[in-house]
C-alpha cells in the first residue's frame, strides 16, 4: 500500500505503516489518519439512503401506471390483472366500482393522495426490516 508521489518529498514515499512509525517525511499520511473516521462514517450514511423504499402504495402506482404520468387513470385499474400481484398485496377489487371506492379525492386518478390499502408480501417486509443483514434476521 504505496501512497503516490508525496507533495513534501520528490521520491516515492514508504508504505503508511512504516511512515508513521518512523514519523520521518511528510505529515500527510497522519492527517489522512485522522480523516478515515469522517470518510467512513459518510460512506455509512450513503449506504443508508441506498435502500430508498417506495411506500407500498407507491410501487402499485408506479407499477401500472402505463403512460408514466405518476397516478392511474380508470383504464390503467382496469388493465390490472390479479396475477401480476408480484411482492404487492391488496384487498379491493379491480372494477370501475373499486376505482371509484378508492378515489378519495374524485378527481378520476388514483395517485399517492388517496392511501391505497396496498401492503408489501411478507417476504418483502422481512427483508426490509432485516437490511442489511440477510433474511431471517431474528
Amino acid at each position: 500500500m504505496y501512497w503516490a508521489k508525496s507533495v513534501c518529498k520528490t521520491r516515492w514515499s514508504k508504505p503508511l505503516a512504516g511512515a508513521l512509525r518512523s514519523g520521518a517525511g511528510c505529515h500527510r499520511p497522519m492527517m489522512m489518519m485522522r480523516l478515515l473516521p469522517v470518510l467512513s462514517c459518510s460512506l455509512l450514511s450513503l449506504s443508508a439512503h441506498a435502500l430508498d423504499v417506495m411506500s407500498p402504495a407507491q410501487s402499485f402506482i408506479t407499477r401500472f401506471d402505463r403512460n408514466g404520468d405518476g397516478k392511474l387513470n380508470v383504464s390503467e385499474f382496469l388493465a390490472i390483472r390479479a396475477d401480476q400481484t408480484g411482492d404487492l398485496r391488496w384487498q379491493f377489487p379491480l372494477t370501475r366500482e373499486g376505482f371509484h371506492a378508492l378515489d378519495r379525492d374524485r378527481n378520476g386518478y388514483l395517485d399517492n393522495a388517496d392511501e391505497l390499502p396496498v401492503d408489501f408480501s411478507p417476504e418483502v417486509n422481512e427483508y426490509i426490516q432485516c437490511w442489511p443483514r440477510p433474511a431471517p434476521c431474528r
